[in-house]
């Protein structure tokens, strides 16, 4: 929702960011603890002492004394969570990232321009990606203007703001999420209540009509309008809450006033819904949903819905030497078997899945193709309720979150999942390839009772709410095949099987979707989210802001004071550590109450078909088709298919 951001989901309206790895050079290994029965709010766990010294060895040779007891579990930031890194590392995912880092891959050297990028799916990028105002889309970034980049992974964009056809051969930095200018080149804030923000000279508007200027060139006053009109209509505009105004103080300053400090206020910047668009556009009926006029490395060239989407290069793109592709094309494939069979047979790029046996498999049948992890494929997995009828019902949200078992539903996806957070995981502790995983929640130590798996006290809860018989309700999701479909489906039997309650699925296209889920139109039943940008991209004030009343994002139109308190209190919390205590002291409550049934927090594996080079590490700068910058993408041209 980005960010925040996703993060191949595969649904390319709505999918998002890249590869992120298991790293050399780890930290002590530690033991994790027994389970304890009831986690505290933000578990900590005193340094195990090391033993006393022995007596004076003697002369003659001895075995090589034990080790000292490892320190138990600890915060990764003062206020956080632990991180229980024997259970990260003998899980599945754990494996796997071992086995797929990203940094095998080897790095490019020089650019290569040219070629066409194919992908498929089903999603919003084929409407195209609907209002630039009204309607998320994490896939934007290849076709609108951001302000400011999130960038972490190989050949970093850190560093090449003049120069992208070459790499470095390094990796950018790997314990931190790193903010790139993008059309803002510079951010100051002389005051706690005061922003200068620089807007970089050069950048044109494309020359698409109604945009009629002699001048073409992105100003101050331009990116005050957009910021104001986000503010006033935009989908996001919770974000820009805080602030007062926004003056254009000359031709490339923006000048940002306050009412309040808000400690995320230049991350939530990097929000992928913050793609610029002019006043003209604006003022044009139809032409936001439309015409996607924005200073992009891509241009829409044609729309056709439910078949497909084709961007041309922007040849006036303000990233000088990008983007290396000459066009991006987003096919209408939404059967998963039709995908692996395009990919086989050179249709499109890339594919991906939940299932790492199901991509190992393709990429052995698909010659010369390769498997990596993909962060873009990685999200927060939760299904939401609205607030009527049962689900009103403290208990019986309680009662359901009991019947979920989750190691079972995780089997459907090869265990290949962890029990997830629900707000953006950097701030829990470094993250990256030389990094533990700071998201990851403990589901033996650090879950509440609520989640530990018991039918029976399930089955008693449910009957003391009133509903002993259980009830009926229905599902929504737009993931209608595939891994996390058969997760539902092994959710779907828990419920009915230990509660009775009949969660009948109801599938639609991501189109749809992203218009069900803005408009709060699924019903009064259940809305399957994936919010990989929530998990990624780090915008905390737009995580929360779903359960804060009135937000415009609180999609479940929920109400409760004590987490629009959390809110307040950590939006303008500047001191990180006592930030962070907030947030986990809020993931805590929101447990406890369940506002949201939290199902797995997974990875997902992509295939690539060996000529499409230069995306196998910007973690949060991904390459693909609509989904990200795809402009960071290259082809081999000593593979690549003459026939394109």
């Amino acid at each position: 929702m980005t960010c925040p951001v996703p993060k191949l989901w595969i649904l390319l309206g709505i999918m998002f960011l890249a590869a992120l790895a298991l790293a050399c050079g780890r930290p002590q290994e530690v033991a994790a603890p027994a389970p304890s029965a009831k986690p505290a709010a933000a578990p900590t766990a005193a340094p195990v002492p090391a033993p006393a010294p022995g007596a004076t060895p003697a002369a003659a040779p001895t075995a090589p004394a034990a080790p000292a007891a490892p320190q138990g579990p600890q915060p990764l930031v003062p206020g956080g969570p632990v991180f229980y890194r024997q259970e990260f590392e003998s899980s599945p995912a754990g494996q796997f990232l071992r086995d797929y880092d990203f940094r095998k891959w080897p790095l490019w050297t020089k650019a290569s321009y040219g070629g066409e990028l194919r992908g498929a799916g089903g999603g919003a990028s084929l409407t195209p990606m609907l209002s630039f105002l009204t309607t998320q889309a994490i896939s934007r970034m290849t076709v609108a203007g951001m302000l400011l980049l999130l960038d972490e992974g190989v050949c970093s964009m850190i560093g090449r703001d003049a120069d992208f056809s070459t790499c470095n051969g390094q990796y950018s930095r790997s314990s931190d999420v790193a903010i790139v200018p993008g059309l803002i080149v510079k951010w100051e804030q002389p005051d706690p209540l005061t922003f200068n923000l620089t807007v970089r000279k050069g950048a044109l508007w494309p020359a698409v009509a109604p945009m009629t200027r002699t001048d073409r060139e992105v100003t101050a006053e331009d990116i005050a309008w957009f910021l104001d009109i986000t503010k006033k209509e935009g989908i996001i505009r919770d974000n820009l809450a805080l602030a007062q105004s926004f003056t254009a103080v000359d031709r490339y300053t923006v000048r940002v006033k306050m009412s309040a400090p808000q400690a995320e206020f230049i991350h939530n910047l990097t929000n992928l819904s913050m793609g610029t668009f002019p006043k003209e556009c604006y003022d044009e009926k139809g032409c936001l949903g439309g015409k996607q006029i924005s200073p992009a490395p891509f241009l829409l060239k044609e729309s056709v819905a439910q078949q497909r989407t084709v961007y041309e290069k922007n040849p006036e793109f303000w990233m000088k030497g990008l983007p290396y592709l000459d066009r991006i094309v987003a096919l209408a494939i939404t059967d998963t078997g039709a995908q692996k069979a395009a990919l086989s047979t050179g249709q499109i790029d890339m594919v991906g899945f939940q299932g790492v046996g199901e991509a190992a498999l393709l990429t052995k049948q698909t010659p010369g193709a390769r498997m990596q992890t993909e962060a873009i494929l990685q999200g927060t997995q939760s299904l939401e309720p609205k607030y009527t009828g049962p689900f009103a019902d403290v208990r019986v949200r309680r009662a359901m979150a009991m019947a979920m078992d989750h190691k079972t539903i995780w089997s459907a996806a090869e265990g290949f999942n962890w029990f997830p957070t629900i707000t953006p995981r950097h701030l829990f502790g470094p993250v990256g390839p030389n990094a533990p995983y700071a998201f990851q929640i403990s589901l033996e130590n650090q879950v509440s009772e609520w989640y530990k798996f018991n039918p029976a006290k399930a089955k008693a809860l449910l009957a003391e709410a009133g509903y002993a018989n259980g009830f009926k309700t229905e599902m929504t999701t737009s993931t209608c095949s595939g891994a996390n479909y058969d997760m539902l489906l092994v959710l779907q039997a828990n419920w009915l099987k230990y509660l009775n309650v009949d969660a009948s699925m109801k599938c639609i296209d991501a189109a749809a979707y992203t218009v069900a889920l803005n408009g709060n139109k699924w019903g009064d039943g259940i809305l399957y989210v994936r919010q990989q940008s929530l998990t990624l991209c780090g915008c905390v004030d737009l995580a929360m802001a779903r359960m804060v009343t009135g937000a415009t994002v609180n999609f479940q139109k929920m109400s409760d004071p004590v987490i629009d308190d959390f809110f307040n209190k950590q939006r303008g919390e500047l001191d990180p550590a006592k930030r962070v205590k907030i947030l986990w002291d809020y993931e805590q409550y929101e447990m406890n109450q369940v506002y949201v049934w939290r199902m797995a927090w997974t990875w997902g594996v992509m295939v690539k078909n060996g000529w499409e080079i230069n995306c196998a590490g910007h973690e949060l700068a991904y390459c693909g088709p609509t989904n990200g910058p795809g402009w960071l993408s290259m082809m081999d041209p000593a593979t690549y298919p003459k026939n394109r």
